[in-house]
């Protein structure tokens, strides 16, 4: 039966990506709802394909449809190809109760979020927890700024922890970069509040810890 399908192609490349060049194939499938994510040396885009009889097909209309769109691409390989209905995309979609379709961090990711959970556990000051945020940031690819709502590689999550002046991650949207700071940023920065308050309050010493005690409300018989 002929219907509508979701393709999604990766290709690796030969040369090195740039974001202008993701955007001008994006620009180009515009009318088949396209997304995509890119790193320096591959890219994975998605898009529909229209009247295409059974899987098999679909693939083949996408494949050409990608030749089209993509004519200013840098050389590559076809490394993955997916094709999936609306429907299966959908169900994907709905699994999570925010609504959103959640990608796992690649591995390298997840082994450098690991060892900075590791580094954290040794730090000695909050400063220290600081940097090892800020150095986790640009091991993945993004680089540390200060808040700016109108810039678009922002990412709400503030990284200074009370120490100096307000400090932010900024990674380019589309990138594989930006999926694994989404994925793994959150989860560390909290773990290193938590180490820069267990500082503070080691810091503070058993007088002031004293003082705290006797602001809680504890029910004596």
């Amino acid at each position: 039966m002929r219907r509508c399908w979701v393709v999604l192609l990766e290709i690796q490349t030969d040369e090195q990506l740039e974001l202008e060049t993701v955007e001008g194939v994006l620009a180009n499938l515009a009318d088949r709802y396209p997304s995509a994510l890119y790193s320096q040396d591959r890219c994975a885009v998605q898009f529909l394909v229209d009247d295409a009889d059974g899987p098999a097909a679909a693939l083949a209309d996408g494949v050409a449809v990608w030749r089209a769109a993509a004519r200013e691409f840098p050389a590559g390989d076809l490394v993955r190809a997916e094709v999936k209905t609306p429907a299966e995309l959908a169900a994907e979609y709905n699994e999570n109760p925010d609504g959103s379709v959640q990608i796992p961090a690649d591995q390298r990711a997840l082994a450098s979020a690991y060892e900075a959970t590791r580094r954290l556990l040794r730090s000695s000051s909050p400063r220290e927890a600081v940097s090892v945020l800020s150095a986790l940031v640009r091991q993945l690819g993004g680089t540390i700024v200060r808040p700016n709502p109108d810039d678009e590689r922002i990412l709400d999550c503030d990284l200074s922890l009370g120490v100096g002046e307000p400090m932010v991650a900024a990674v380019d949207p589309y990138s594989i970069a930006r999926l694994d700071l989404e994925e793994v940023l959150p989860a560390a920065a909290e773990d290193a509040r938590r180490v820069v308050n267990l500082l503070r309050a080691a810091s503070a010493g058993p007088v002031s810890a004293l003082v705290d005690l006797t602001d809680l409300d504890f029910d004596v018989p």
